[in-house]
């Protein structure tokens, strides 16, 4: 299993830090780092309120957790082995190209809480079939769905 430790002494990590690593498949935290977690290979803030990144080689479905309030502009772009995603019922807000170019993705539910979708935050994602959107939704961004390649699915309110 490939993965990396992040140590304790880190206190930031820049956007795209982990981008194209496709055969990745945990992102781990050093115990005392004062700024992130990990949970499950999954990276974090310290609180646990915001996804930051999965790694690029997490295969199947994932289930995100109550705590997340939410999911960083590219948290799983390009996790193209990711099939479906459960997102919790406190997370508020999908950030821009956060599901960007996951190839595998077929299903998403989206919950009444989360009030914005970021652009292009499932771009991409060919075998895209359904997605269930709560009625929380105030604002989708430009291309949020583009180029998902639904048939005879789609996005369908819940």
């Amino acid at each position: 299993m490939i993965s990396v430790t992040i140590p304790d002494s880190v206190t930031s990590i820049g956007e795209f830090a982990f981008s194209g690593c496709r055969s990745m498949k945990a992102i781990d935290i050093g115990i005392m780092n004062s700024s992130f977690s990990s949970v499950d290979g999954v990276l974090y803030n310290k609180s646990q309120t915001t996804l930051i990144q999965c790694p690029g080689g997490y295969k199947g479905h994932y289930s995100i957790p109550d705590t997340v309030i939410d999911i960083g502009d590219s948290a799983f772009s390009g996790c193209k082995t990711l099939t479906s995603v459960t997102i919790g019922d406190s997370v508020t807000h999908i950030g821009d190209s956060a599901f960007n170019n996951c190839s595998d993705l077929a299903s998403v539910t989206i919950p009444d809480s989360v009030t914005s979708i970021g652009g292009s935050a499932f771009y991409l994602c060919f075998n895209h079939r359904s997605s269930t959107i709560g009625y929380g939704g105030t604002c989708i961004g430009v291309w949020a769905f583009g180029g998902c390649g639904w048939g005879s699915g789609g996005a369908r309110g819940g």
